[in-house]
């Protein structure tokens, strides 16, 4: 196949797919996006109201902070699952690396926000997954330099040296140099497309086995030299953008604040700036006539191709709100309630249009008998001058009434039950919110106005994140060839992505929980108090492990915030704890041995204070025996001494008896 024929399949396929400006699906999404803006159906009267109510744009702003709380609210979008028990710890590498490259490299927050966007607007949102290998150069100039800072400066090999000067300062040589310093590659790159410059074929039913899509976009001579396209100077004859026809849609979504590029580009002198369209398709055909069609990506400008090469897969990643099947395009937000919007803008409309004629109403006067510019003139106290009585007559406009207002509230119901918004899921409803309304009945109300946007995120996480994801691996275990150091959890982790297996069927899943907050933690503390019992059961306690606790505490800690995981717990499994583990055990075994010692010690001592008492009490008893024999030794004293004490005194008497006698006198003796 020849590049002419080569350019004319490529231009016969951009024709007959979907997404060119000329069918019906680009002016359904031109369509989608004036209702969102509340721009003006074109029916409208000068005379009348012109209001142009929101419902289009209420219903996606509603439903996007539920979507961006699930899947932006952490570092976490989506994980890689293991297949054998080998694969755990590449499994949980490629989890972190991958979500740190989507959110930290590439916004993930604000691609999740437009695609989502799209998706909920004009049908399908559509990313592009590449690995950029162009590497970032900065100009850098220098004065005054030193022979060894120069030295220094140019050890550097990414460091080109594109001017010199030698000058001198203080006698000494300096140098004033200009550099070119080259950094490392772009890396891993993630864009969502805008839904007009994405084609793809009529056949198609998903991206993965389309036999035809491309992406067309808008790139100046320079973007392309600097994508390594040598051959731009034969571009010169090719038309410019400006010479193309943008897509209504896109017009649409520009014209509203007058930011269309096409009226505003201005033309530049420097020809690397001129902008030409360029094509990135990727076709499934036999170009080296061997029978078989192989994926090709094919880059073009006008009908000169730039490049093709045999690829391993597309680069996109697509989803729809509302999937049709057998379709690749499904239905938006958009298409459900666009005729309710064009419903509500004219019930408004009237019941504005009544208040306007029942303020300034209609008049009937007699031809000739009142002066009409004083009627026509509607003032406060103004005054209307008439020749006979009764000349004037009002005419009296019926009010709508609550009919109306009923139908304005019918109309709610119905974009409530297409799309699942409503007060109720919006926390405005004061009906469900009064203290007589039981908690489980809100919550129940809640829950079932939610289930519509349960439904659109599930469908987003599982067509969208889970086929953007595995493009991503793909190109960074292809495009990788080095280990990367990337900091995860306060720590600077490395990893090195060519060591991955490389599997086509490598298992994503999407972090979607069960609920809301509130019902995840009530799950999650259900399955606490059921590892608690198990664990204090002797017959049970092997069924809970330290790794299945901290499952369980870091799965709570996630359903606050997903960036918080690993810094309130530490992993059983990891080399810090299993070192504070061993430290615990030895302080253990040292606590017990202490413990045995001291037991040692308590028994001797108990031991020796039985032997104390045993002591005491023989002492006690011996001291007990010679106290009653000193008692009676005592009292045999004591009688001794009152037998002397009583002969004594007899033989004082008798002797004082005899002297009595011998002196013939009284004598007192002893006195």
């Amino acid at each position: 196949m020849t590049d002419d024929e080569l350019s004319a399949f490529i231009n016969q396929e951009i024709a007959a797919s979907q997404g060119s400006d000329t069918n019906k699906l680009s002016r359904q999404r031109e369509k989608a996006m004036e209702y969102y803006y509340g721009e003006a159906y074109g029916n409208e009267s000068d005379d009348k109201s012109q209001v142009v109510t929101r419902e289009v744009m209420n219903t996606i702003e509603w439903i996007k902070p539920e979507l961006i709380k699930i899947f932006a609210s952490g570092s976490e979008t989506v994980r890689f699952e293991p297949q054998t028990v080998a694969d755990v710890p590449e499994a949980q590498q490629a989890t972190d690396y991958i979500n740190y490259l989507f959110h930290r490299k590439n916004n993930g927050f604000k691609i999740i926000y437009q695609w989502l966007t799209d998706g909920l607007l004009q049908k399908n949102g559509v990313v592009k997954i590449w690995y950029d290998t162009d590497r970032s150069k900065s100009r850098e100039e220098y004065l005054g330099l030193s022979e060894q800072q120069m030295q220094m400066l140019l050890v550097d090999e990414d460091v080109e040296v594109v001017e010199s000067e030698v000058t001198s300062a203080q006698g000494m040589p300096a140098y004033d140099i200009t550099i070119i310093r080259t950094g490392a590659c772009k890396g891993l790159k993630v864009e969502v497309i805008p839904p007009e410059e994405f084609i793809i074929s009529r056949k198609a039913t998903d991206i993965e086995n389309s036999p035809f899509c491309a992406h067309r976009t808008r790139m100046t001579i320079s973007d392309l030299n600097a994508m390594g396209f040598k051959n731009t100077k034969d571009l010169s004859g090719t038309e410019t953008s400006s010479t193309i026809n943008y897509a209504d849609e896109y017009q649409a979504r520009h014209d509203y604040d007058d930011t269309d590029r096409e009226e505003n580009e201005a033309v530049s002198a420097d020809p690397t700036m001129r902008e030409v369209w360029v094509t990135e398709a990727y076709a499934r055909l036999d170009f080296d006539g061997d029978g078989i069609a192989e994926l090709r990506k094919i880059v073009a400008v006008g009908n000169e191709i730039l490049s093709n090469e045999e690829v391993e897969g597309m680069p996109f990643a697509g989803w729809t709100p509302i999937m049709i099947s057998h379709k690749f395009h499904g239905l938006s937000m958009a298409d459900l309630v666009m005729d309710l919007q064009r419903i509500q803008s004219q019930l408004f409309r009237n019941l504005l249009d009544n208040q306007y004629l029942t303020n300034n109403g209609r008049y009937t006067a007699v031809e000739g008998m009142a002066n009409l510019d004083d009627l026509l003139t509607s003032r406060p106290h103004g005054v209307v001058r008439v020749k006979m009585q009764g000349a004037v007559t009002r005419l009296d406009t019926p009010q709508l009434g609550q009919t109306a207002f009923q139908m304005l509230d019918y109309v709610d119901n119905m974009v409530e039950k297409r799309t699942g918004v409503s007060e109720r899921s919006q926390g405005l409803d004061q009906n469900q919110l009064n203290p007589n309304t039981s908690a489980m009945a809100t919550n129940q109300v809640m829950t079932a106005a939610q289930q519509r946007i349960e439904l659109i995120a599930r469908v987003f996480g599982e067509t969208g994140l889970t086929d953007a994801f595995r493009i991503m691996y793909r190109e960074v275990i292809t495009n990788e060839t080095s280990a990367d150091i990337f900091r995860l959890r306060d720590e600077y982790v490395e990893v090195d992505p060519s060591s991955w297996r490389e599997r086509k069927d490598v298992s994503v899943v999407v972090g979607l929980g069960n609920g809301s907050k509130e019902t995840e933690m009530m799950q999650l503390g259900q399955l606490f108090q059921q590892q608690q019992q198990l664990a204090n059961n002797p017959g049970t306690a092997g069924l809970v492990q330290p790794t299945n606790m901290y499952a369980l505490l870091e799965d709570q800690v996630k359903v606050f915030n997903k960036a918080h995981a690993g810094r309130y717990f530490s992993d059983p499994t990891s080399p810090e704890a299993q070192q504070s583990a061993q430290q615990q055990q030895q302080q253990q075994m040292e606590q017990m041995q202490m413990q045995m010692k001291l037991q040692e010690q308590m028994l001797q001592l108990q031991q020796g204070e039985l032997q104390i008492k045993q002591m005491v009490a023989q002492t006690n008893d011996e001291n007990t025996k010679q106290g009653l024999g000193i008692k009676q030794a005592a009292h045999e004293l004591n009688v001794k001494e009152h037998e002397d004490s009583v002969v004594l005194n007899t033989a004082e008497l008798a002797m004082e008896a005899q002297l009595e006698q011998e002196q013939g006198r009284p004598v007192a003796l002893g006195h």
